[in-house]
């Protein structure tokens, strides 16, 4: 009898070590299902460029920042901007005076010089919704225009010294369809 209480008792225990496994198991599965969704929703570090965004640009290049550059603007430190963003997603591309880099999770790029930040281009794959009639009928009259048959760039001054810059590409047509925004001084 001592017996049979004692394999009820380990058969109990072992019952319960392994429910509770079980449920750790299911609780593991669920959080890395959890994680696959967040994986597979869209990237929420680039935000949705719309017909109000082209306002929004002109306004952000008055204080010399661009469409996805948070808090960084022209004369920041590219060693702020690493410390809160982290490193670029390719080794930055040097020239002699100015280096490239790039975040391609955010779609932006910065151009420095001695350590500041002299452009800040963002080119979000939502861009080519728009061409340069949009940006005309939206801004109106660009304060300078440089066209080609490949490009259009439509240069607005924005107040403070700085420019919001519109590049548009020739898609084969009379349409130039936006591909780039560059905010400069």
């Amino acid at each position: 009898m001592k017996k049979l209480f004692t394999y009820s008792i380990i058969l109990t225990a072992a019952l319960a070590v392994t429910g509770c496994s079980s449920d750790k198991t299911a609780s593991v599965q669920a959080n890395q299902s959890e994680k696959k969704e967040d994986a597979s929703q869209p990237n929420a570090e680039v935000p949705a460029f719309d017909d109000n965004s082209l306002l929004a640009v002109k306004k952000l290049a008055e204080s010399g920042k661009g469409f996805n550059s948070g808090e960084f603007g022209i004369g920041s430190s590219i060693e702020d901007v690493q410390k809160k963003w982290g490193k670029p997603s390719a080794s930055p591309n040097s020239s002699s005076k100015e280096t490239t880099y790039t975040y391609n999770n955010k779609s932006t790029e910065f151009k420095v010089t001695g350590g500041q930040i002299t452009t800040i281009s963002y080119y979000g794959s939502d861009l080519i919704q728009f061409t340069s009639k949009d940006i005309l009928s939206k801004l109106g009259e660009p304060t300078h225009t440089q066209e080609s048959e490949a490009k259009t760039i439509l240069i607005y001054e924005a107040g403070g010294g700085y420019k919001a810059i519109f590049i548009c590409q020739n898609n084969g047509s009379d349409e130039y369809k936006l591909q780039a925004i560059d905010v400069m001084k």
